[in-house]
């Protein structure tokens, strides 16, 4: 199903009438492209990950008014620019993100639901003197967040223990299970990558 909407409950979960309207006034309309793969049974799973990946890369601009000096944009974009030009392995998304303070926030999404990837860290990050491993909303540190983690197996509802002992927080590689997304913040940049 794409799109339903009815003027009165149907009984169907909701429990109200789903009669949303658009900026318009007009009822909610969706606008969606479809796309027909034909390809061999045996390919097809990888083949549909591979066209979701490359149509969901398109090109986004993005204008902002900014009290910043020219040479402060001049250094968040050549950063910015060094690490959308890192190679990746196939498959797998990078998303960044400037904060404030000039760090930048960098999410790699493994979008092959088979495999894992591994991968160097880009030797863009050694541009920055602090590279460090977010939650996925990057609200703390991994470690952070793995170190208060509890695990519960369910037999003993007041006893709970630590899940994660053994991560460590050095990374050289990043390795990626299928569908996973690790989350990076890079600050303090120490020279300009070329």
């Amino acid at each position: 199903m794409i799109h339903r909407r009815l003027v009165a409950d149907d009984a169907r979960g909701c429990g109200e009438p789903l009669n949303e309207k658009d900026y318009d006034g007009k009822g909610l309309r969706e606008r969606v492209k479809h796309y027909l793969v034909f390809s061999e049974t045996t390919e097809t799973t990888s083949l549909f990950r591979t066209y979701q990946f490359w149509l969901d890369q398109t090109l986004d601009l993005n204008f902002v008014a900014s009290q910043k000096t020219d040479e402060v944009v001049a250094r968040e974009v050549s950063l910015g620019e060094s690490l959308k030009l890192t190679d990746l392995p196939d498959l797998v998304k990078m998303f960044i993100t400037l904060e404030e303070g000039g760090s930048f926030l960098v999410r790699f999404h493994n979008t092959d639901d088979l495999n894992n990837k591994t991968f160097p860290l880009p030797d863009v990050f050694k541009s920055f003197q602090n590279v460090e491993e977010t939650s996925l909303s990057a609200n703390q540190l991994k470690s952070e967040m793995l170190a208060r983690k509890l695990s519960w197996n369910g037999a003993n509802p007041k006893e709970f223990a630590a899940s994660f002992t053994n991560y460590s927080p050095k990374i050289d590689n990043v390795t990626l299970r299928a569908l996973e997304i690790r989350t990076f913040r890079l600050s303090n940049p120490s020279k300009i990558s070329a």
